[in-house]
């Protein structure tokens, strides 16, 4: 046993000697690296200052630009086939964000705002139960983009703790057709 602290004892003194070695000779020849680095650092800027290769392809980046720019005019125009697949996906989008509440609140009233869209077909539930407002409902979203028809549909529910502040049990409803938004009112007491 005492063999083995001795053996234990020799390996950490060598490698404390060992490492403080090492240190001292790093620490000497890091200075000289450095020197050297900077040295072939200047060396290799200067050689590069002296290529100068020009673009082979610039003819290539003026047409790229060309088909760009007629690809994005193409996006614009809402009669073409690619506009109007950008119109689709423009709606299907929208419609992925309906049903979204965000709540404000005034002196008087606190409010739920919901977007809901502007489609006749939406069809919104509102109730309050047990202190608790309950929105659910179904957003269509139609777009008629010359001859080709799009339709999408989503689902929703949401379900927002009401404060104690305000008269649960009557609340206005106020439709804002132009902006698709939904606002419910309740009056506080």
């Amino acid at each position: 046993m005492d063999k083995k602290w001795g053996y234990i004892g020799a390996f950490i003194l060598g490698a404390i000697f060992a490492g403080s070695a090492t240190f001292s000779v790093m620490d000497n020849s890091l200075e000289q690296e450095r020197v050297k680095i900077v040295k072939l650092e200047k060396e290799i800027q200067d050689l590069n200052d002296g290529i100068n290769i020009p673009n082979p392809f610039p003819s290539l980046n003026k047409q790229l630009n060309a088909m760009k720019k007629q690809f994005d005019e193409e996006m614009e125009d809402e009669e073409s086939f690619f506009g109007g697949v950008a119109k689709s996906v423009q709606a299907f989008s929208a419609g992925m964000n309906s049903g979204e509440v965000t709540e404000r609140e005034d002196d008087k009233y606190l409010y739920y705002d919901i977007k809901v869209g502007s489609s006749e077909k939406n069809v919104i539930n509102v109730n309050v139960n047990n202190g608790e407002l309950v929105i659910s409902g179904n957003i269509v979203n139609e777009v008629n983009n010359g001859g080709v028809k799009s339709s999408f549909s989503s689902s929703f529910s949401r379900t927002r703790s009401l404060p104690t502040n305000i008269d649960q049990n009557n609340f206005k409803l106020e439709e804002n057709k132009e902006d698709g938004i939904l606002t419910i009112k309740f009056e506080k007491i």
